[in-house]
């Protein structure tokens, strides 16, 4: 029986661990472009039941609990090259912050129970830095983000723009 509250209690939070950093990446885009005065929206998940809720007049938060591993951001409005480039940008940078605090709790950390919870935080950091910062366009077959851009390549093309200009 202990086995089992354990089990689901390490479940529960590797998921919300997966929720919590998907949140705080797209939290780091929308800080620049709030701080440069643009209604922003955060998005966590796609299916299922979701419920809202605003912060102040420019940020709304919705959530769909079923699947709020997957994230998007949106800002309304025209911004300066330079705030979108630093709103791309801030996305994966800091999945890769927290990846090098990850990484070095592990290697702190004594072996207990709850080691699995720093090992996957380090994990999903790694995988969501690699996800959004390589230059792709996302493929059909991903699901949560068919056809649309990875951070990385929303980086390269406004480069070129600014260089072309």
């Amino acid at each position: 029986m202990a086995f089992k509250v354990i089990f689901l209690v390490q479940f529960v939070l590797i998921w919300l661990t997966a929720v919590i950093f998907t949140f705080l990446h797209e939290l780091a885009h929308a800080i620049p472009v709030l701080i440069a005065g643009h209604k922003t929206n955060i998005i966590l998940g796609k299916r299922g039941k979701s419920f809202s809720f605003t912060i102040g007049s420019l940020l709304t938060i919705t959530v769909a609990p079923a699947s709020a591993i997957n994230g998007y951001y949106q800002f309304y409005g025209q911004t300066l090259d330079r705030t979108r480039l630093i709103s791309y940008t801030a996305g994966p940078l800091s999945n890769f912050l927290f990846l090098i605090i990850f990484i070095y709790f592990s290697l702190n950390v004594a072996t207990s129970t709850f080691a699995i919870n720093i090992y996957f935080a380090a994990f999903w950091n790694l995988l969501q830095f690699l996800l959004t910062a390589i230059p792709i366009q996302y493929p059909d077959s991903y699901k949560p983000y068919a056809g649309m851009q990875s951070d990385g390549l929303r980086i390269l093309n406004l480069l070129r723009k600014i260089r072309s200009s």
